[in-house]
Formats: structure tokens, sequence, C-alpha cells
């Protein structure tokens, strides 16, 4: 983010690198509400730039996806993200004690009989087909059925077997190799979140902090500075990879930018009320005999 000197004007490689994001009218709402209130321009940047990243965030994925993210807490967006990884193994990996057809003593004798000896062409002929069955998960199984939202459509085929506990513990036990990358899109705003000096309650729990963050974050905020200004970039591969023009960025800074013009809008409004408490004091006559 830059003020006065417009940050599409900056080196052009910035724009090659993924980093470019006209920042006009947001620059507009910032120049008006430092006229409006005297406050330091530098000021204003550096607490809106701290205010975007945090809106940052929470925009990136994991969210629950309904209206209202940048309201959400940080631990129901992680709860979210685990059930999104739950939901995309299971459309591929099936455990047939969950199916109708084992509730059959005389089929789950089969089925059992058939993972006991390691017969799995058996057991996908029992369970009426699939590309396969085992003992255990085959490692990244699922990653090979993503779309190109990194997601597991319902409709994919690919179903491999397994017969699980009532725990799930294969299932929880595969799993959990991905439950430790989520947040590490989110990760990728800690160095301008910390740089910034964003408070890490609530903005960036552990299961965002655990991650180092591959981030960047450039800034000129020196008193007497002409153009005083604020870059930041999420760099994570992940982030990178669903976020292909910036519109996570957009999203907040368009949020920032009608914060500060509602903040506007009421000082006018606050200013047009003292102005007029005034002006009816000052034009005030008393009624003849009045005190």
């Amino acid at each position: 983010m830059r003020s006065a000197d417009r940050i599409k004007r900056l080196n052009p490689k910035s724009k090659r690198e993924g980093l470019y994001l006209d920042t006009a009218e947001w620059e507009e709402a910032v120049e008006a509400y430092a006229r409006m209130t005297g406050e330091d321009t530098r000021t204003i940047i550096k607490n809106e730039a701290k205010l975007l990243v945090r809106d940052c965030i929470k925009l990136t994925p994991p969210t629950t996806g309904g209206t209202g993210i940048l309201k959400e807490n940080l631990k129901k967006q992680e709860r979210a993200g685990k059930k999104a990884i739950l939901d995309d193994i299971q459309r591929v990996v099936k455990d047939v004690t969950q199916l109708k057809m084992y509730e059959n003593p005389k089929v789950k004798k089969w089925i059992d009989r058939a993972f006991k000896n390691h017969d799995w062409k058996l057991v996908l002929d029992i369970v009426g087909g699939g590309v396969g069955a085992g003992k255990d998960i085959p490692p990244k199984y699922h990653e090979q059925f993503r779309d190109k939202r990194g997601r597991v459509n319902k409709t994919t085929g690919g179903r491999f077997y397994i017969r699980d506990t009532k725990a799930k513990k294969k299932l929880n036990r595969y799993a959990k190799t991905y439950f430790d990358k989520i947040g590490q899109a989110k990760a990728g705003w800690l160095p301008a979140a910390r740089a910034l000096k964003l408070a890490a309650k609530n903005h960036y729990i552990k299961f965002i902090s655990r991650h180092s963050g591959k981030g960047r974050v450039v800034m000129n905020l020196k008193k007497g500075t002409k153009n005083p200004f604020v870059i930041v970039a999420n760099l994570e591969q992940h982030a990178q990879k669903h976020d292909k023009g910036g519109r996570i960025m957009a999203v907040a800074l368009k949020i920032r930018k009608e914060v500060l013009q509602h903040k506007i809008v009421e000082l006018h409004k606050e200013r047009a009320k003292q102005f007029n408490q005034k002006k009816a004091m000052t034009t005030y006559i008393p009624e003849k005999g009045g005190r």
C-alpha cells in the first residue's frame, strides 16, 4: 500500500511477480481521512496495513465458506479445514464396516475373512468394485483425485476400501499428515503481521503460528518521507496456487476502503451537527422579559 505515489507507478517487475494491486481508491480514502482528522498519514497507513493483514488472515483458507468470514473464530476455521480434509478423503476411501451390507452377518463374515487373508480382489468382488482395498490407506492416495481447487469432487470414482476401527484410527492416522498442514496458507501473512505488530491473540493462533510462513513485507514510514508505504505479500505456495489474481487482498483492501469511507461520512455528519448547534446558539434571541 502506498499513499500519494500510486502503487501502479511502481517498477513493472512487481506486477510480473504477482504483487501488483491498484490501490488508488484506498489511497484517496486515506488522504481524505487524513485531511479531515489531521492525523499523520504514516500512522493511518500503518494501522490500515495492520488491519488489512488481519483481514487477509481470516479470508485465506481454511474458512467455513459462509458469510461473515471476518467475524469467524479462527478455531472454527481450523475445524472447517479438518472437516474439508476428512470429507475429501472419505469421498475416495471407504470403510467396509460403514457399508449397509456389512450389517448382514453372513456378508460381514465374508468381508472379515477376505481382509484377514489379504484377499483384496475378493473384497472388491463382495463390495461391487473399486480400484483397490488394503490394510491401510496408501500414502497420498486421495491427492490424485484433487481438482484445480485442490478438492476431491463428490462424483469422483477411485474407491479404496479399508476395514477401520470404531474410533476410525486408520482414517485419522492418514488424515493427521494433512491436519498438520492446516494454517500453512494463512501463515504467509505472518511476516507482515509481526512486522506491523499485530497481536497474536485471536489473530494468528497456534495452528497458524506453528508454520514459519513465507511472506514479504516492505515499508517506509520514516518521519519526513513524502511517500509513506507498506507493501505486503503472501508467498506461500498453497496460498499462491489458490488465490491467483490476488482476490483475497483485493477483497480485504475493498473492505478497508469502505470502512474509511464510512468513517469520513460519520465525521461529516458529526461536524455538521456541531456546526448547526453552534449556529443555533449564536442566533438565539431570548423573548422580551426573558432572563
